[in-house]
């Protein structure tokens, strides 16, 4: 196609970063959609230990 290797990984790095960030914003969803479901305060402060690590 006559197109540089560079750019080619360059977009693969990009949808590499948005599908990462894609799936870690489900997860921190759904993570607050089971707290506020189980109201379980056991959960939220080793979440909180772990964001700080």
């Amino acid at each position: 196609m006559g197109v540089p290797l560079p750019i080619i990984i360059m977009i693969a790095m990009m949808m590499l970063m948005f599908g990462l960030s894609v799936i870690f914003i489900i997860k921190k969803k759904n993570n607050i959609f089971t707290q506020t479901i189980d109201a379980k305060p056991e959960q939220f402060p080793s979440q909180q230990e772990e964001e700080q690590r």
